[in-house]
């Protein structure tokens, strides 16, 4: 016998050892816990051509060095594949008044324009404060294909460059919920 006789045994056991119970579905992913790891969760894609967790993963790898970083769940790992993503277990809203109440609370009624898909489904608490746990779906792109129309001008590429202004996301791209 071989090892590789036993792939569906070692499979199956080692996804009993770590691998917990479903706690969460949406239209692309299942949600797991993590047996010894309770802090991070487990998605799993299941369709295809959705690529939900390596957007999540990228976004998450672009955004984790600035302050915005706070208002996403963050991303641990992924396979080479893409199909498995690694990503903090924040406590989800039950329903649309708790996170209306929480996003009140904690960031003052307001939250940034780049999520597109706003509803109490993709959002949870991660060390008390709103945070987004699903950001595969965004305006992200959108908002840079703005950025880079002809309207929004362009800068001389042989001119210098100007100081850049101090970043500051207390403030600017932020959308008040109606509460």
């Amino acid at each position: 016998m071989h090892i590789t006789d036993e792939v569906i045994n070692l499979k199956n056991s080692t996804l009993n050892i770590f691998v917990g119970e479903c706690i969460g579905r949406g239209a692309s992913r299942h949600v797991y816990e993590i047996l010894h790891d309770k802090t991070r969760v487990l998605k799993v894609e299941h369709s295809g051509k959705t690529f939900h967790n390596q957007t999540e993963y990228l976004i998450w790898q672009e955004l984790k060095d600035w302050p915005v970083r706070d208002w996403f769940a963050p991303c641990y790992d992924i396979d080479s594949y893409g199909n498995v993503l690694v990503q903090g277990r924040t406590q989800p809203f039950q329903c649309d008044k708790d996170f209306k109440a929480a996003l009140t609370r904690t960031r003052g009624g307001v939250i940034p324009k780049a999520f597109a898909d706003i509803h109490y489904g993709n959002f949870g608490l991660l060390d008390g404060v709103v945070v987004c746990h699903d950001y595969g779906y965004h305006t992200f792109f959108e908002q840079i294909a703005r950025e880079m129309s002809k309207d929004a001008g362009y800068v001389q590429f042989d001119a210098p460059s100007p100081e850049p202004e101090p970043f500051d996301v207390t403030e600017g791209g932020q959308l008040a919920l109606d509460l």
